[in-house]
């Protein structure tokens, strides 16, 4: 009975961790915009001293500045500018402002 229990919660902690994270810790992700694919560096943001936990409710609730599943929010520039999203935290103080004209390219990758 012992082992049966051990083995259980060893499954369903297995399942909770990879059900977590869509990505790997320091993950490139990419995707597609009018102005040009869009890079999150996670191995950047992670030298710059954030975590995940910093924008992601890692418990699987809907809290945190984003959801844990690629593309599932879709923000605009406007909802940047005005602290959702990325622009909770490049807002000119903590790191450069998405509303920055010449920071256009820092994130957008022209084709």
């Amino acid at each position: 009975m012992q082992k049966l229990s051990f083995g259980l919660i060893v499954t369903a902690v297995i399942l909770s961790v990879s059900g977590v994270s869509a990505s790997p810790p320091g993950q490139d992700l990419q995707w597609e915009t009018p102005l040009g694919a869009v890079t999150f560096s996670g191995k950047a943001h992670g030298e710059a001293g954030k975590q995940c936990t910093d924008c992601h409710d890692m418990t699987g609730g809907a809290g945190g500045l984003f959801q844990m599943k690629h593309g599932e929010v879709k923000r605009t520039m406007a909802e940047m500018n005005e602290g959702k999203g990325c622009g909770a935290c490049h807002n000119g103080e903590t790191a450069f402002s998405t509303s920055e004209p010449t920071a256009c390219m820092k994130c957008h990758q022209a084709k």
